[in-house]
């Protein structure tokens, strides 16, 4: 996924060079010439899914990492073990 970003981040960059390059051209023409370079990029779909995707795994792994603490705290209290040792590793 990390390499899908870094495609995109590359695409927008170049993107805005070719964009600033056609700018460029037009000026020293001089001319009324309208910039009638447009692309729509479609991509940017898939971008905005890729985002989408990794920020519900991130809350994924939040909500289980939460949950994991909590049972493991249950067990604890079941256990009669002390929790701050546990943490530590010296049990």
């Amino acid at each position: 996924m990390a390499a899908c970003f870094e495609i995109f981040s590359t695409w927008d960059d170049e993107y805005d060079k070719l964009q600033g390059l056609l700018r460029d051209i037009v000026k020293k023409k001089k001319e009324d010439m309208k910039l009638a370079w447009k692309v729509n990029p479609t991509h940017k779909r898939l971008q905005a899914r890729l985002d989408q995707m990794r920020k519900s795994v991130d809350v994924a792994v939040a909500i289980f990492v939460e949950f994991f603490c909590n049972l493991f705290d249950v067990f604890c209290r079941m256990l009669g073990w002390p929790i701050k040792i546990l943490l530590w590793g010296t049990l």
